[in-house]
């Protein structure tokens, strides 16, 4: 099995750990990129994603990547090969802020959804796959918004 194989089977075993809406955000557009001794490295499509990735997913990934290869490999992930922006710049700034806006936009449509489903707060976390108290801040800041009809 060649990197890009072992990669996709790691993505298809947290598909179907994590919410769709995460998936889709955070794993499905990363890539294998490299495979040396003990160190896979992935590429993720933005700072944001990669900082994502590793704060949230890593530790899960890293056991789904050992029970594909049946190795004890780190994952470690990098900027997919692509021009950055300093982070200082203008155009950086307003790209993180673009890109945040629209995640939240779609959070908040999925949500939404979810409530006229009738899911519960407690289900809604779920599928967010929330970890910490600031995930329930910022789905309850959405739910909010939603109620208040802004």
């Amino acid at each position: 099995m060649d990197i890009r194989e072992i990669w996709n089977e790691v993505k298809s075993l947290i598909k179907v750990e994590i919410s769709e809406p995460a998936y889709d955000t955070w794993i499905k557009e990363t890539e294998a990129f490299r495979l040396e001794s003990n160190k896979f490295t992935v590429s993720a499509h933005n700072e944001f994603a990669r900082d994502w990735l590793e704060n949230r997913y890593k530790d899960q990934l890293e056991a789904n990547l050992q029970q594909i290869t049946g190795e004890k490999l780190k994952l470690y992930f990098i900027l997919a090969d692509r021009p950055i922006p300093s982070p200082s710049s203008k155009e950086s700034r307003r790209h993180n802020v673009e890109f945040l806006l629209e995640e939240y936009l779609k959070d908040e449509e999925q949500i939404s959804n979810w409530l006229l489903e009738g899911k519960s707060m407690e289900d809604i976390c779920l599928e967010m796959d929330v970890k910490t108290r600031e995930d329930v801040n910022y789905i309850m800041s959405i739910v909010r918004r939603l109620s208040n009809g802004v």
